[in-house]
């Protein structure tokens, strides 16, 4: 009877010990791949230099596209997160103003940055949620 009680002890100890296997949900930080478009708008002829950063997936390497865009500019594309950065360049004329926007499946999100070109004064702007 004494080695049944101490086997069921041990046994219950063990089951309590043992790590239970993680699940991966929404709430353990995984994401679900979305639809994003990213754009900017105003003045025509602005031209910026876009770095785009994509994470694929959750557990992705994340991959860069780098090209110069002029306004008015619009990519749509699938990824788990993004982070986009556009620095100013030549084009435009001083004061010329503009701005980005933003959605994910087609929701708008609001604006990610404004602008006006000043001259030779290089300006860098970037959003997103990697």
């Amino acid at each position: 009877m004494k080695t049944g009680f101490v086997l069921l002890a041990t046994l219950a100890l063990v089951s309590l010990a043992l790590p239970t296997v993680p699940t991966l949900s929404k709430s353990d930080g995984a994401k679900e791949i979305q639809k994003y478009t990213i754009g900017v708008e105003g003045a025509q002829g602005v031209k910026l230099r876009m770095l785009l950063v994509t994470k694929p997936s959750a557990t992705g390497a994340p991959t860069r596209e780098s090209k110069t865009i002029t306004v008015p500019f619009e990519t749509t594309f699938e990824a788990a997160s993004f982070y986009v950065w556009f620095d100013t360049l030549e084009g435009g004329k001083e004061g010329d103003r503009f701005m980005s926007i933003y959605k994910i499946d087609g929701d708008l999100q609001g604006g990610g940055f404004g602008g006006t070109i000043k001259g030779d004064n290089k300006q860098t702007f970037g959003f997103g949620n990697l």
